[in-house]
């Protein structure tokens, strides 16, 4: 997964879709570039594993950075390194101003690397595919799928299986996204695409980005809002729990089942 840094800079801004030209490189901010260069030495210099995950966002906006790093070290730690002379700290999240950057630090076991970069990628995509998981008695979080009806009963750590879940191209979804409408047009290519889902569902006002989330969000209702209650939409069941065998099914290698009825195959 990792990449040369220039190639992380370059895809960071450079969206990859097949029926538009790609841009060049110049059109990274110059601040944003040194200030990205200069995080990467850092970390590099100690040593550090991380991730970046990635983000599509006008370039005026880009004021915070996400930054996947792994458990071993201690808030503190991280601050000494980076230079800071402050932090805060919220569970896993520490958050640090780095020349006027607002760097949050996802603090994760190694391990659990791949599928906590691509849960943090893509802006409001995450939380569009919670909605319709949602219908199905499901949820993804940093550390994968999970069937929530009773338990949390871990499904799938593999994005490119959960994407293909929802009937979603996973090319499109690691290629790239130009903006925040591409992302969320994207999800209108579900197979279980249904706008209502989208106005019922409540945001967790704990997430430590519910405030950048709930404004992405609320551009999403905004598109979605003339596909409501029309013929188009996918009807789930009202009861979750008719989902249970296709979900486990799908998910054969997850042993559901068995973890549900304490029965082995």
């Amino acid at each position: 997964m990792k990449k040369s840094f220039d190639n992380y800079l370059f895809d960071l801004f450079v969206s990859k879709k097949k029926t538009e030209v790609v841009e060049k490189k110049d059109d990274i901010p110059p601040h944003l570039r040194i200030i990205l260069n200069k995080i990467d030495l850092m970390l590099t210099n100690n040593d550090i594993q991380y991730e970046i995950p990635f983000v599509f966002k006008k370039n005026n906006d880009f004021k915070h950075l996400k930054i996947i790093i792994s458990n071993l070290y201690s808030p503190q730690q991280i601050c000494d390194i980076i230079g800071a002379d402050e932090y805060k700290s919220d569970k896993e999240f520490i958050d640090i101003n780095f020349e006027g950057i607002n760097l949050t630090f996802i603090l994760t076991p190694l391990e659990n690397f791949p599928m906590c970069f691509w849960y943090y990628s893509w802006d409001i995509l995450p939380t569009l595919m919670n909605v319709l998981l949602d219908g199905y008695g499901l949820r993804m979080d940093k550390d994968g799928l999970k069937y929530t009806l009773k338990a949390n009963y871990l499904l799938s750590t593999k994005i490119d299986e959960i994407i293909e879940f929802l009937g979603l191209n996973f090319n499109q979804y690691k290629s790239g996204f130009f903006t925040l409408e591409n992302e969320i047009d994207y999800i209108m290519n579900s197979s279980c695409f249904n706008a209502n889902n989208f106005f019922n569902y409540k945001l967790n006002s704990k997430d430590h980005f519910y405030e950048e989330t709930s404004e992405m969000f609320k551009k999403a209702l905004e598109i979605y809002e003339p596909f409501r209650d029309t013929t188009g939409n996918f009807n789930f069941y009202e009861i979750k729990e008719s989902y249970l065998s296709f979900i486990a099914e799908y998910f054969y290698d997850s042993g559901l089942i068995e973890k549900l009825t304490g029965v082995k195959k």
